[in-house]
């Protein structure tokens, strides 16, 4: 068994530990195969899951602020539009005469076109849902009867590294 590796084994040792982990090799055969510790192979295993979650907590941010880049610019067009459709409409008409063409102008107020409002509305929604602001309706037919504990799982970033946490609520 080695007793310290290099960064170069290190990482070869890490990528081998991983397929060989996900081929359903025993912790004890990967330490034999790669000449090294039990313990070592543990640690290596959680050191790959861990950068895999933290890997997969960044591309779930990334993601969420691109979604939120798209509401947003959905959510100011229709904000635009709006203020657009509530402005007076002006309608010009030519009415044609014998020897002269009379023109006139008749402006109308407008209160807005709701169907603007609405995609408004549909952009709070997604916005909300997207960074977990939500509240899943309550079935009234369970209040007052013991409910079972619901486990929520958080991601706690702590001392630079993140864990999972569950909570009994």
């Amino acid at each position: 068994m080695t007793a310290h590796r290099t960064p170069e084994q290190m990482l070869e040792h890490r990528a081998r530990i991983t397929q060989l982990h996900k081929e359903g090799w025993s912790n004890k055969d990967i330490a034999e195969e790669l000449g090294i510790a039990d313990y070592t192979v543990c640690r290596d295993i959680a050191r790959v899951r861990t950068v895999l979650f933290e890997q997969a907590v960044e591309n779930l941010d990334e993601a969420r602020k691109q979604e939120l880049a798209k509401i947003n610019l959905i959510e100011a067009e229709a904000w635009e539009a709006w203020e657009r459709s509530k402005q007076p409409r002006t309608t010009k008409s030519v009415t044609k005469g014998d020897t002269v063409n009379k023109q006139s102008a008749k402006e109308e107020e407008r209160g807005g076109d709701p169907r603007y409002m609405e995609i408004i509305l549909k952009c709070s929604e997604q916005r909300a849902k997207l960074l977990g602001l939500v509240v899943n309706k309550v079935d009234m037919t369970t209040l007052g009867k013991p409910m079972q504990h619901i486990t929520v799982v958080e991601i706690v970033k702590d001392r630079g590294s993140l864990e999972r946490q569950e909570i009994l609520q």
